[in-house]
């Protein structure tokens, strides 16, 4: 930690604030609310940084959740991520996507800015249909 650039001490600290924040919403509140108010909470100012910031924001997120004393899921990092980059007034999407698995129906939830996926690769949410791409193919 203390190795860390001040910037990004700043940041793995507000990743694990938000980890924590997350778990207690989703555990409280209602999951349609919690994701509503994660998808429409206004990204604040006009910033419009590179992908190589946004990319350190989700690594530090995945850092924090490795740190945690109690395990994370997907959805409780995803909207760390995204609570923490609309912050920053980056205009993200949190996904919630399913698949059918070997004997089960699998679910994964991970972030998108500009199309594509933050902190994990496009190949493995490719394999997730998301809710709202799957209701716009229905419309």
């Amino acid at each position: 930690f203390v190795q860390l650039p001040r910037k990004h001490q700043a940041l793995l600290l507000e990743g694990a604030a938000q980890l924590v924040f997350a778990k207690v919403s989703l555990k409280i509140r209602p999951l349609g609310v919690v994701l509503a108010d994660a998808n429409t909470a206004r990204a604040r100012g006009t910033n419009r940084p590179g992908r190589a910031d946004i990319d350190r924001c989700a690594e530090l997120v995945q850092a924090a959740a490795r740190h945690l004393p109690v395990p994370t899921s997907c959805l409780s990092r995803s909207l760390a991520l995204q609570m923490m980059l609309r912050r920053r007034g980056i205009d993200s999407t949190m996904q919630i996507g399913v698949r059918t698995g070997d004997s089960a129906l699998e679910a994964h939830a991970w972030v998108e800015y500009e199309g594509t996926a933050v902190g994990e690769s496009n190949e493995k949410v490719r394999a997730f249909s998301a809710f709202d791409r799957a209701a716009r193919a229905t419309r």
